[in-house]
């Protein structure tokens, strides 16, 4: 019975990962393939899309990310889709590392290096497009020191 409970929790958090680097990738003329180098600029000039990353160091270990978001919805159901206005998902970047995507306001991020981490929250379309406003992206940024 513990083997058949912990696939799903093992198959969750492999599809939770997004480990391809798909900013370096070569699609060629595929209609399908989704491009980061195309921003998307914000739809609603009254509203813009912003994002506040606050870090908060773990009681136990390693730091809790908390990503405030206005103007913005978070669609994981609609990741790697049609772009909708005003939804998609960030990417986490960790000293230019990406290292995930996230679909809601909390993360759990782990230990960081000893020294300054730079920790970056960008908010992107479905299509993994970055969001700008008046040509900016739309990200937050934290410095983390380490001792």
């Amino acid at each position: 019975m513990k083997k058949l409970l912990l696939l799903p929790a093992l198959l969750l958090v492999a599809c939770s990962q997004d480990p391809v680097d798909h900013s370096q990738m070569d699609y060629g003329a595929d209609e399908h393939a989704h491009h980061h180098d195309m921003p998307v600029a914000w739809h609603d000039a009254d509203n813009p899309a912003s994002v506040d990353l606050v870090v908060h160091e773990d009681p136990k270990t390693g730091w809790n990310l908390q990503i405030v978001t206005e103007n913005f919805s978070f669609s994981p159901q609609n990741a790697s889709a049609e772009n909708v206005d005003g939804e998609g998902h960030a990417h986490l970047y960790v000293n230019d590392e990406k290292i995930t995507r996230l679909y809601g306001e909390w993360y759990y991020l782990g230990s960081l290096e000893p020294g300054k981490n730079e920790i970056r929250v960008d908010l992107n379309a479905n299509d993994h497009s970055p969001y700008t406003v008046g040509g900016e992206p739309v990200n937050d940024v934290e410095v983390v020191r380490v001792e």
